[in-house]
């Protein structure tokens, strides 16, 4: 099988993450936790261009669509101590 698409390692990287909450009162939850959250990943991490959220009030899901400079500066998440908690949750 022959890829259609190779990743360049060395462009920047999109993640998206899906919350699905399920009610309004743990989608609010989820948008409280991830402005608070933005600015611990802004302040702590290394390579973050920036995030913007999608919401979907009828079906209750938020999307969470952040920018990257490098996969490293992904990775880097894993330093910032509230994002480490919160995605336990």
């Amino acid at each position: 099988m022959i890829p259609l698409l190779e990743p360049d390692l060395t462009g920047g990287q999109v993640m998206v993450t899906r919350f699905e909450c399920g009610t309004l009162w743990n989608l609010l939850w989820i948008l409280a936790m991830h402005m608070r959250l933005k600015i611990d990943v802004r302040r702590q991490s290394r390579g973050f261009v920036g995030v913007k959220g999608l919401i979907d009030w009828r079906r209750r899901t938020f999307l969470s669509i952040s920018l990257w400079r490098d996969l490293d500066s992904v990775y880097s998440m894993g330093n910032v101590r509230r994002h480490v908690s919160a995605a336990r949750v």
